[in-house]
């Protein structure tokens, strides 16, 4: 708890034992996911830092050093964005973040980040195309991702934005409904021009999933140990 801000919620980034920790976090997921080529730092729903001014103005500085911490140790730091989108022009999208004053507050603390950051905008909220927070940082000359949960029409909208304004790509979030609305992977992965097998069309969005599913194994496997039932054709 010492290593946290007062409410638990975000690391206490004043303390030389967690930026510490953090990196020893880092190397240990570099090792784990030997090759990858991205780390994400999160930075969404900082409520500590917003709700106490000396710590908001500190924020800046943390998120300057913790990209380019992850960009000297040769990964591409992602962030969550929508602390840098400005509240006069994306009020419904500002209530969780660090919410700075203007914009050109924002493009201040933009510019301060790694070179390399990759933004990527959680807009969970819209169904239509094209999404204008994506967009926005588009045209900063950023690369920046969509990212939605699982309404499937927010996907589409997401994919569409992303192909439509060749933008750096698409992420699908989970977070804690991934039991209920694992299934709408398969409509989603579609929609990005997955194939599956033609005789897969006849089956339901759960049936195709659990078949999928077991091919997420760290041992090898084959056809035979991929289905959801002991025989099948």
């Amino acid at each position: 708890y010492h290593l946290c801000t007062p409410d638990g919620w975000a690391w206490d980034l004043e303390s030389d034992e967690v930026w510490a920790l953090l990196k020893s976090i880092r190397q240990e997921l570099y090792e784990l996911f030997d090759g990858c080529e991205y780390f994400h730092l999160g930075f969404d729903e900082s409520h500590a830092h917003n709700k106490n001014p000396e710590l908001k103005m500190k924020l800046p500085y943390y998120m300057s050093r913790l990209t380019k911490e992850v960009s000297s140790e040769g990964k591409r730091p992602m962030v969550w964005m929508d602390m840098l989108l400005p509240p006069e022009a994306f009020k419904n999208m500002t209530g969780n973040a660090h919410s700075v004053k203007s914009r050109k507050e924002c493009i201040e603390i933009i510019k301060g980040l790694a070179q390399n950051t990759v933004f990527v905008d959680w807009e969970y909220s819209t169904s239509q195309a094209p999404i204008s927070s994506v967009i926005y940082f588009k045209d900063l000359g950023i690369d920046v991702m969509g990212a939605s949960w699982f309404d499937v029409g927010n996907a589409y909208a997401h994919i569409d934005t992303v192909a439509k304004n060749n933008l750096f790509g698409y992420m699908h979030t989970t977070w804690h409904t991934i039991s209920k609305d694992l299934p709408n992977i398969v409509p989603i992965a579609k929609k990005l021009g997955a194939t599956l097998p033609a005789w897969k069309s006849e089956s339901n969005e759960q049936m195709i999933l659990s078949t999928l599913l077991r091919y997420v194994t760290i041992e090898k496997t084959d056809y035979f140990s991929s289905g959801y039932i002991r025989k099948q054709i």
